[in-house]
């Protein structure tokens, strides 16, 4: 199946299987795992059970993306232009200071369980 006949596209329609993996993969680590769902969950079905279930879901999604990805045909976002180069780095040292941010600060979860208690 095409779907453009333009540079930078290949033949294929499998960026939607993509999307929605990435999307069921974020949205169990996102919505499950960092909200109040989770203690819920637990509640009902026990730390070991959720863990379980949480961790073949989460392998399922890894399966899911992997394969996905490797279908996925290629989009040639930034072509040849070297205009869009500087930005590139700028928003890439924008990410890499979030990256550091996230492992280096302490959850809020950490310090609501140290108030508590």
């Amino acid at each position: 199946m095409k779907i453009a006949e333009s540079d930078g596209v290949v033949e294929g329609g499998h960026v939607a299987s993509l999307f929605l993996a990435v999307l069921f993969f974020d949205g169990i680590h996102f919505f499950i795992s960092s909200v109040d769902l989770r203690g819920k969950i637990v509640g009902l079905m026990g730390e070991r059970r959720y863990q379980g279930l949480f961790s073949l879901m989460s392998l399922i999604g890894i399966i899911w993306l992997s394969r996905a990805y490797t279908q996925a045909e290629y989009f040639q976002l930034w072509g040849q232009s070297q205009i869009l180069r500087p930005v590139a780095l700028i928003v890439m040292l924008v990410a890499f200071f979030f990256v550091v941010l996230a492992f280096t600060t302490q959850s809020h979860r950490r310090r609501r369980r140290s108030f508590a208690g």
